[in-house]
């Protein structure tokens, strides 16, 4: 292999890996720091950090030239970053990735002015591709380990460390190649680079504003990428579609729209406007998609309890032309990296405008947090209750209006060499990963032995703190090896709605269904902005189906299924009421359960036995620890989470399982007929 080719697919293998790792960064941050406003009911203290968003503000520290050293240093700090943090947790875990997010913030306007002063032509196309491989690498570890990053896992962090230690090998001669000091003119064309078309540097006047929109629309792309595509289960949960269809459909796009990208010769400049346009609409009909797929809440209490009505397939089919949106954001990344590298910026504009794109995405993300805890943040937080497919509407139009400002006129229309046969290979590889990531999504799934017909059934209900422990960390396998000691045939969860950036787009629910080989509904979808409930089942759920009771504070919902055992029929209720179990709410629950027979009643009502609740409760259904209690339990004062059943249903046993997997114990009852 000759050194260009060398040098070409090193380019590409290093940028994935640093794409992949900025994403995992990013995630382990947002999710850390959410994680300490878990613990308590107002904003966390250390939210101070998020001015890591501002990083790129350092270059300002060098006015007129980057050292070639820095460009190395940050890269490798960066990756040691995100091989600490498997290793840490808490305040140590979210300085560490957040000091890697800001490196990451750091390291790509340092790299483009230096990729400015070498004109190196392709820079676009590079970077694109190796997001696409990123984006895809991340779908893979993901689909093969129930929707979490399986590099982030036990004895599988060996990956990062085989995906880290390369990278850091290579970096020095993919820089080298880089950035190293312009080469004469007639070494311009047998290198890469081309000298003759280059434009003349853009003014401070003229340059201002496109180069400001080429930042913020970079930054924009990259927070669309991180909120919707790295991790498949995110789409699945909004709209309640199949997992493995989603990955499949999101691995066709990335191998199109690569390929797409590898048959350029030279970087085409559409009509003004085109992609802006374009990228509107695909962002607009995926906000909508949202849109639909979230109940449209009565105003007044007398409303509820609420069920709304089947969601309309025009929903599904937005979200689904919504997808289109990812290939544009790669079409996108390569005439905005072209422009900046083009436009040969000084580092204080780079830092300048890259800072704004930090700052924005900042923004969006604390919006897109606050759809969910708007309860718990003054003043502002009440603005942002169901208006979770608004911040990604504003995020999407935000991207296509930053295109709309670009201008490609410095784009230099020269052509560069075809690819050669290394880079395509990589697309064979890439083609054979999102194989894998198809039939890992297949395989991992969770697969019911058909159950023997019985006459009782061990049901438990477990408030999982969106799966983490007491002390704030995540601790899935300490709560999957609670439930498992159970021998539970049904569950109920609360508090379970990971599938979102505060959750590291991870999906709880899905890995305890999976590992314990469990049916699975996943309640409202998380547009609807609740804190999730969802039901894990021996037996096959019919009829599953969501309710939602009148909230002021927090959304409440309630989620019904139908099972059969035995040729008994019975009927599962699961929910979680807001702080203190509001008489009304409870009222609206009760109504859903009025005169049904062969009833299970379960989850965390947040009220105590000594309530006007629970006794309220007991005109109708009975309370099985007060049934059948078989072992020493929390005092009466602190029993909120409760199983209920119909007057028809005896409980044979009932217990409490206290544990520090979750801030609530798991309550567990044997129910008979």
């Amino acid at each position: 292999m000759s050194i260009s080719k060398r040098t070409e697919i090193l380019h590409l293998l290093v940028f994935t890996v640093l794409w992949l790792f900025f994403f995992q960064l990013l995630s382990e941050f947002v999710e850390a720091l959410y994680s300490f406003g878990l613990l308590g009911t107002s904003i966390p203290a250390e939210i101070a950090i998020v001015i890591i968003f501002f990083s790129p503000l350092l270059l300002l520290i060098w006015r007129r030239e980057l050292p070639r050293r820095l460009l190395s240093i940050v890269a490798v700090l960066a990756l040691t970053s995100r091989l600490s943090l498997v290793l840490l947790d808490g305040q140590a875990k979210l300085l560490m990735a957040g000091g890697g997010v800001a490196l990451m913030l750091l390291f790509w306007p340092a790299l483009f002015w230096h990729w400015g002063q070498r004109r190196w032509r392709g820079a676009g196309l590079r970077l694109s591709l190796s997001l696409a491989l990123a984006v895809l690498l991340s779908v893979l570890l993901r689909s093969l380990y129930h929707g979490l990053d399986l590099s982030l896992v036990g004895d599988y962090q060996l990956i990062g460390w085989a995906l880290a230690l390369p990278t850091a090998l290579f970096l020095p001669a993919v820089l080298a190649r880089s950035v190293s000091p312009p080469v004469r003119q007639a070494d311009a064309s047998a290198n890469g680079r081309d000298t003759a078309s280059r434009p003349k540097r853009e003014s401070a006047k003229d340059g201002r504003w496109p180069i400001a929109a080429a930042a913020v629309g970079l930054m924009c792309g990259l927070t669309l990428l991180y909120f919707t595509f790295v991790s498949p289960v995110v789409l699945a949960r909004w709209a309640a579609l199949p997992r493995l269809s989603l990955v499949a459909l999101v691995v066709i796009l990335l191998l199109l729209s690569s390929t797409w990208l590898l048959g350029w010769r030279t970087v085409p400049r559409p009509a003004p406007g085109r992609l802006a346009l374009a990228a509107a609409a695909a962002a607009t009909a995926l906000a909508l998609g949202a849109r639909l797929h979230q109940p449209r809440f009565p105003a007044t209490p007398d409303g509820y309890p609420f069920s709304p009505e089947p969601v309309s397939p025009l929903a599904d089919v937005l979200l689904l032309l919504g997808l289109i949106l990812l290939p544009l954001l790669l079409v996108a990344m390569v005439w905005m990296v072209e422009l900046l590298v083009a436009a040969r910026l000084r580092p204080t504009q780079l830092a300048l405008g890259f800072a704004l794109g930090g700052l924005f995405m900042l923004l969006f993300i604390l919006a897109q947090v606050f759809t969910t805890v708007y309860d718990y943040v003054p003043v502002v937080g009440p603005l942002f209750r169901d208006q979770f497919w608004l911040v990604q509407l504003i995020l999407g139009l935000l991207l296509a209006l930053c295109l709309a400002a670009v201008s490609l006129a410095e784009v230099a229309r020269t052509p560069w060499p075809r690819p050669a046969w290394p880079t395509r290979m990589v697309l064979l590889v890439a083609g054979l990963l999102g194989m894998a990531a198809v039939a890992a999504s297949g395989l991992r799934a969770a697969s019911p032995p058909q159950p023997s017909p019985q006459n009782q059934l061990t049901v438990v209900s477990y408030n999982i703190l969106q799966g983490y422990d007491v002390d704030g960390v995540r601790n899935y396998d300490g709560q999957l090896a609670l439930l498992a000691s159970t021998g539970a045939d049904i569950i109920g969860l609360q508090e379970s709605d990971p599938a979102r950036i505060a959750g590291g787009n991870a999906d709880v629910v899905g890995y305890l269904a999976d590992q314990l080989d469990l049916y699975a509904y996943y309640g409202p979808p998380t547009v609807a902005g609740t804190f999730g409930v969802a039901l894990l089942s021996r037996f096959p759920l019919h009829n599953a189906r969501t309710h939602y009771l009148y909230s002021v504070g927090e959304q409440v919902a309630v989620i019904e299924a139908t099972i059969e055992v035995g040729g008994e029929r019975l009927t599962i209720l699961v929910t979680h009421l807001g702080n203190g179990g509001p008489l009304l709410q409870q009222r609206q629950f009760l109504e859903l359960v009025a005169g049904r027979q062969r009833l299970i009643a379960l989850g965390d009502f947040n009220f105590r036995p000594d309530s006007e609740q629970y006794a309220l409760t007991l005109e109708s259904l009975a309370d099985t620890w007060a049934l059948a209690r078989d072992e020493p339990g929390p005092s009466k004062g602190d029993r909120i989470d409760h199983i209920f059943v119909s007057p028809d249903l005896d409980a044979r046993a009932a217990g409490y399982i206290d544990s520090p997997a979750s801030d609530h114990p798991a309550v567990r009852a044997t129910i008979a007929w």
